[in-house]
């Protein structure tokens, strides 16, 4: 389990994160909902103490990536949406509002759409991998709107 956990910071790493900021955002959980400022819409991660690596990382490419104009208009028109993320045994929620982001622990039971992988095949893609190859060779499952999902990704490259 701990070679597991290192790998997962290693990934972390390796995406180009900064892994003290992913760190703060796991320490701030006595002050409830976490909000994120940014030029656009805002990053809320709900119970940031409990939330696991795969959110706090979704949180951080979105906190980053929607201070881009570009991504902020892609963004305006996933509302009202709610995508479920699972990778390497974590499940995360993105709920897609007009000006927020709530990520939250968990699936949803009404979702868009779904997306299974591991969490470095996942990574892959938020770095500008190929989305065609790993889902035909089955590392990445999808249920729900493909549509939805493609207009997710460029939201998350990084």
């Amino acid at each position: 389990m701990v070679q597991n956990d290192g790998r997962k910071w290693c990934v972390a790493l390796w995406a180009g994160f900064r892994v003290s900021g992913v760190v703060e955002l796991a320490h701030n959980a006595d002050h409830g909902p976490m909000t994120t400022e940014t030029t656009g819409p805002t990053v809320l991660v709900e119970d940031p103490g409990r939330m696991n690596l795969l959110g706090l990382i979704l949180a951080d490419i979105f906190r980053r990536g929607l201070q881009d104009p570009m991504k902020q208009k892609r963004f305006s028109k996933l509302a009202p949406a709610v995508i479920v993320v699972q990778a390497s045994g974590m499940v995360v929620t993105l709920g897609f509002e007009p000006d927020v982001l709530r990520v939250t622990r968990g699936a949803a039971e009404r979702f868009r759409s779904r997306v299974e992988g591991s969490l470095d095949t996942l990574m892959a893609l938020s770095l500008g991998g190929p989305m065609v190859g790993p889902w035909v060779a089955g590392r990445l499952k999808t249920r729900g709107s493909l549509l939805l999902l493609f207009k997710l990704r460029p939201l998350l490259q990084v």
